[in-house]
């Protein structure tokens, strides 16, 4: 299973939107200080995919992000920033022991689930350039082994926008993360992670 560890991802992203279809580029570099499994309870910050938990057993992982937008971020009829909140409830289901696609979400092959709520803040710091700040801290539990988590992880966004028409926009994409959980009766594991990516979106 995965301990201490950290990783620094360098990737380029490239969305494109047209009449409603989106195509997604991504180019990714990791490196880890050690070639150690992922714990199932970092599926909580990494996101749904395929995931190695032992030697001779395997996850995947869905997760599931519904929010609530308390207030938008923008700037009113003064020019004075508005803040906005956005409250996170994020939960990430693991199935376990799968042996072909069509059984995969028969009950039997459930393993783990993960909970996670946070909140989120937009701060415009200009009209081109809105910073992400956030937050979460929730729990998992992993059934094969009854194993219990504590998981908690949190960073900065940054969106800047390079390009803003009505027929194309340009962003540039920032981010600085840390996570890590905390099994039971076993140490604890993190992670820190940097990216940056650019984002293009044509009506």
């Amino acid at each position: 299973m995965e301990r201490n560890g950290w990783r620094i991802t360098a990737f380029a992203l490239l969305i494109m939107s047209c009449l409603g279809a989106a195509g997604t580029a991504v180019a990714q570099v990791s490196a880890y200080k050690a070639a150690e499994q992922v714990h199932w309870a970092s599926a909580a910050f990494f996101g749904t995919g395929w995931y190695s938990v032992d030697e001779n057993r395997q996850a995947f992982i869905f997760r599931i992000p519904p929010r609530q937008q308390i207030r938008a971020s923008g700037w009113d009829a003064q020019g004075s920033r508005i803040t906005g909140i956005e409250i996170l409830y994020p939960v990430a289901l693991g199935l376990h022991r799968i042996d072909d696609i069509p059984d995969f979400l028969e009950f039997d092959n459930y393993g783990t689930i993960t909970f996670t709520p946070g909140v989120q803040v937009e701060v415009p710091v200009s009209e081109r350039w809105y910073l992400r700040p956030y937050a979460h801290f929730g729990f998992g539990y992993e059934q094969t082994q009854g194993e219990w988590a504590t998981i908690w992880y949190g960073g900065l966004r940054s969106r800047y926008s390079i390009v803003e028409s009505e027929s194309f926009s340009l962003n540039l994409l920032n981010e600085l993360a840390f996570a890590g959980y905390k099994p039971e009766f076993k140490s604890r594991g993190q992670y820190g992670q940097v990216m940056a990516g650019l984002n293009s979106v044509m009506p």
